[in-house]
Formats: C-alpha cells, structure tokens, sequence
C-alpha cells in the first residue's frame, strides 16, 4: 500500500527528508548518518532505493487504465455485433482505446 501526501515538496536529498527517521532504506546503512551528509558533486545525496516518488503536478485524476479498457472492450465487441465492425461508434471506441493506452502512467500499478 502506497500513501501519497498532498502539496508535499520532494526532498532533493535525505537530509532534507521530513522522514528520514522511519525510512526503511536507511535500513540498508550501518551508519545511517553517512548518507544524511553523503556529497556527490557538491550536492547532498539521496540514498539508494529510496521509496519516494515524485508525481508531476499538475495532473489529472488517478483511474483504473485497465478497468476502462475492459468497458470499452465490452463495448466495442456489442456494437460490432449489432451494426458492423466498420461502425462510426466502432471507430470512436478504437480511437478512444488507443488514446488511452499511450497515456502517461503517472502512478505505477501496485500488487
């Protein structure tokens, strides 16, 4: 399960981090204030697997890709039975579902 925090900056490094204290990768770091003020070309590091993500704002509404490509494709094969594959609604339906699928992810699935 994943939590997003709204209006939250993302920390460029984890020194900066609000929650540096419970990060478990952090975990991975016998001296975890080594990473805290680890430098690389001058600027403080962030650590390696860190689980923070940044999502672009601003964006849309969060939906289920695949849930709404399933009712068009349910849709679809009712209209092709009933009028004609080669319908207008047929081609609005395989228009909209190749839109669809090339949008930006901007939360990846989880399990």
């Amino acid at each position: 399960m994943s939590v997003l925090i709204k209006d939250m900056e993302m920390p460029k490094n984890c020194a900066e981090c609000e929650r540096w204290s419970i990060c478990k990768c952090l975990n991975d770091y016998e001296d975890y204030e080594s990473i805290l003020y680890a430098v690389e070309d001058g600027d403080l590091v962030k650590a390696d697997g860190c689980p923070l993500v940044g999502i672009p704002t601003p964006h849309g509404e969060l939906v289920d890709r695949n849930g709404l490509m399933d009712i068009y494709a349910d849709r679809l094969t009712a209209v092709a039975e009933r009028y004609s594959p080669d319908s207008s609604e047929c081609g609005i339906l395989s228009g909209a579902m190749k839109l669809l699928a090339i949008m930006p992810t901007l939360i990846e699935a989880e399990d």
